[in-house]
């Protein structure tokens, strides 16, 4: 269940980073975000059960799954902001000029975007029926942050068996 509604995420992330015009990339991301919405909202209009919205196991998944990617990118701006460090270094007395701001490339953005949901089957693993907590937050955007880490351990592990 919870594939389709991170599908269309990053469908929606891959229409904002595409050099389409921005009247094709606006009618996608609307169509995706329109999509999504309709998705989230077929099964729980109301809680009639008296709990709070965020610990339905569905908005919980996306609150983590949002902060998961809020943590990856963090890691790309972490990556950019430390090549930007090396190249300054690198060229110490020298012509600058190139070197005034850090480079992000909206590629970047979207390699983590792609793997997204891979990496956050270990987040629903350490979830599992536990309710939206700021432990359970933290654990979601950690593994954003370090998701080339856990990508390749488990490549390790596969090519192990």
């Amino acid at each position: 269940m919870f594939f389709i509604e991170g599908a269309l995420l990053v469908f929606g992330l891959a229409a904002l980073l595409s050099r389409e015009k921005l009247w094709r990339r606006a009618v996608v991301v609307a169509v995706s975000l329109a999509s999504f919405i309709l998705f989230l909202s077929s099964n729980h209009v109301l809680f009639r059960s008296g709990s709070e919205w965020w610990q339905s196991s569905r908005w919980r998944n996306l609150v983590l799954f949002v902060l998961m990617l809020a943590g990856m990118t963090f890691r790309v701006l972490w990556d950019a902001l430390d090549d930007y460090r090396a190249r300054r270094a690198s060229a110490a007395g020298q012509n600058t000029t190139g070197l005034l701001r850090p480079k992000f490339d909206r590629w970047d953005f979207l390699y983590p975007a792609l793997v997204s949901l891979i990496v956050f089957q270990s987040v629903l693993w350490v979830a599992k029926s536990q309710d939206l907590s700021w432990e359970l937050s933290m654990t979601s955007f950690q593994n954003g942050f370090f998701w080339n880490a856990l990508l390749n351990r488990s490549r390790a592990n596969i090519e192990r068996q």
